[in-house]
């Protein structure tokens, strides 16, 4: 019975779980950090094990505990140490945070240790798996690394942190434990007042220098540049999130905004700040943001070019290539739709035997009236569609050209399709493949019913024949014992008469 029990003991937590059982384990150690979702790191010398609470309570920071648990494989496909059991033994000794820089916690030396470091918060944004929970984004040269920490304590939002160069004291983990189990290294800071605000931000955040114009420089340096500022013109805006900005002194550069900003109008003037980066051909903002301009600046006006689809795709000599010269030019292209705009904005603009991408999500109003097959003349901003510049990608590939159209004048339907489309020739086609297997069927309904009549017809045409039969037979018996009785009586009566006369005569 005790072998029972002690079985049952250790069954009963584990019933229910997805995940395969490695092994049971036990551990000893002070706690160094809680997360809010009462998961824990301990640490016993000068080793550190990240445990996931199973248990309806949490331990506090700085508690001697000693636990037992299970191992498991968890989503991530390595060993999770589960803790089933918690003894508080006593008060530990909290090890001081370890002063690190953000490559050195990116190399991953660190992992599960206390470390404090430094760094420009340049982005914050909430996580979309986990609404509880919000990150910063620090950097420091070409590193970036990002802070996490649950913001149901914070009051005045996250905003306040943009710009403000912070001191973040936290859990160096190799993910954040969810799906983003690629995250690589960052720091999981469990109260908000870890974060340190060491230099506040300007009080005008757009108070950074402006984008350098120069051309000769190495991508590792334009990456490792701190914030920047830029002034221009929209000329595009598509995606939800990017625009193209024709600054004073002519240079194009795209735009990526940070967070859930409405994308300005084409042809407003903004200022813009944000991370250079580079697809090789420019220099480029990322996290960024804008805001309307407050200042006089004139930019320059977009003018159509005399560019064919052929140019984009196709050099001198006729050999397949991307013109990325044309990257911010407007053109004009001749084409058929193809596609369904309504889905995401997007559609294939047919010239020829090339087919070049149409973004109308600044002119959505645009989509209800282009049907697939029509002939229309398209206005446009060339974009090239690139990849940004990373260490393990030295040469970014170009994707493509798209078109983005800026005004719901820069669609001009030339022939609208004709009736007899292919789709609507293929819903005509089902429909009459539809009557005609609905005429089959009912004509199939109705011979069963005929033949099911015709049967039920002969049946009573049987019956009724032999009910005629049967009556006249009775009659013929009917009459032919009639007539036999008729006659002997008659000769009784007869042979009667005759005795009588005889006796009469002779008695």
């Amino acid at each position: 019975m005790r072998t029972v029990g002690a079985l049952l003991l250790i069954l009963v937590p584990l019933l229910g779980r997805a995940h395969p059982i490695v092994r049971e384990f036990a551990a000893t150690g002070t706690v160094i950090s809680v997360s809010s979702s009462r998961d824990f790191l301990i640490r016993n010398a000068d080793e550190y094990t990240f445990l996931y609470n199973k248990l309806p309570s949490a331990p506090h920071r700085g508690d001697l505990v000693a636990v037992r648990g299970y191992v498991e494989i968890g989503l991530d496909h390595h060993e999770n140490r589960c803790v089933t059991g918690l003894e508080r033994l006593g008060t530990g000794e909290l090890p001081p945070p370890v002063d690190a820089t953000l490559g050195q916690i990116l190399e991953g030396r660190l992992i599960y240790h206390l470390v404090r470091t430094t760094g420009l918060v340049v982005s914050t944004a909430k996580d979309e798996v986990d609404p509880a929970f919000s990150y910063l984004i620090l950097k420091s040269g070409q590193d970036m690394l990002q802070v996490t920490f649950p913001d149901a304590r914070i009051t005045n939002g996250l905003a306040c942190y943009v710009g403000t160069t912070v001191r973040a004291t936290g859990i160096c983990i190799p993910n954040l434990g969810g799906r983003r189990i690629f995250i690589h290294n960052h720091i999981n800071v469990d109260d908000p007042s870890r974060i340190e605000v060491l230099n506040p931000a300007p009080d005008d955040h757009f108070d950074v220098p402006e984008l350098e114009s120069a051309y000769y420089t190495n991508p590792r340096d334009i990456v490792s540049s701190d914030r920047r500022r830029v002034s221009g013109a929209v000329t595009a805006a598509w995606g939800g999130n990017r625009f193209l900005l024709r600054t004073i002194d002519g240079r194009d550069i795209k735009v990526t905004l940070a967070a859930a900003q409405t994308l300005p109008r084409c042809g407003e003037r903004v200022h813009v700040i944000g991370l250079p980066d580079t697809d090789l051909f420019r220099i480029n903002l990322t996290h960024a943001e804008f805001r309307p301009a407050t200042n006089d600046f004139t930019v320059a006006a977009l003018v159509p070019s005399d560019l064919a689809v052929e140019d984009l795709f196709l050099d001198k000599n006729g050999k397949n290539r991307f013109n990325a010269d044309a990257h911010g030019q407007l053109i004009r292209l001749r084409g058929t739709i193809r596609g369904n705009p309504l889905y995401d904005g997007r559609l294939n603009l047919e010239c020829g035997r090339f087919t070049i991408p149409l973004d109308i999500s600044a002119i959505p109003e645009t989509a209800q009236k282009l049907a697939s097959g029509s002939m229309v003349e398209a206005t446009g901003v060339c974009i090239l569609e690139t990849d940004n510049w990373r260490p393990n990608v030295i040469v970014p590939q170009i994707r493509g050209i798209t078109l983005i159209t800026r005004f719901p004048n820069d669609i001009r339907v030339l022939t609208t399709p004709p009736w007899w489309t292919p789709g609507r020739l293929l819903v005509v086609i089902g429909s009459l493949f539809a009557a005609l297997v609905g005429i089959l069927i009912w004509n199939r309904a109705l011979n069963r019913l005929v033949e099911r009549r015709g049967r039920q017809l002969f049946r009573e045409q049987v019956a009724r024949t032999s009910s005629e039969l049967k009556v006249d037979e009775r009659t013929r018996l009917a009459v032919e014992l009639h007539d036999t009785l008729s006659q002997k009586l008659a000769g009784v009566a007869y042979q009667i008469a005759s005795l009588h006369r005889i006796l009469k005569t002779k008695p």
